[in-house]
């Protein structure tokens, strides 16, 4: 085997699961936050991807917390108890977000209503919100 195999990847992941109060904010693993990020934060904010629409969220980092926007990418992708989400970091404080639900396969969305959403700027933008297929098989 080579060292190859266990280094880092050149764009980590770390993984955490919707438990319970998570629809204000979510914590950063420490490790991931450690190795990554702290030092790191200019201007305290992160962008938030998904392939369940086009829009980037600008998501408040205080400390190892994911808060200010957090809930308004929560609610747009419809997150529930139980579903997992793999964070994907492209560098720069930006994240690609892939969500998997109960059967552990990636949940599929589709478009659903256009509306006007502020960010956390308090910027006007149009905003599509999705809604969860009703399968979710791999």
């Amino acid at each position: 085997m080579t060292d190859a195999m266990f280094s880092s990847s050149a764009k980590p992941h770390f993984i955490k699961p919707m438990l319970p109060g998570f629809e204000t904010y979510i914590v950063i693993p420490k490790a991931f936050y450690s190795n990554y990020l702290e030092g790191r934060q200019e201007g305290n904010a992160a962008e938030l991807r998904s392939d369940a629409t086009e829009i980037t969220w600008k998501i408040k980092i205080d400390g190892r917390r994911m808060t200010k926007g957090w809930e308004e990418f929560a609610v747009a992708h419809n997150l529930q108890v139980d579903d997992i989400l793999v964070f994907r970091h492209e560098g720069n404080l930006l994240f690609h977000v892939t969500p998997f639900g109960l059967s552990f396969c990636e949940i599929l969305y589709s478009q659903r209503d256009e509306k006007d959403v502020k960010d956390t700027t308090g910027k006007v933008t149009r905003s599509r919100t999705v809604k969860k297929n009703g399968k979710n098989e791999c």
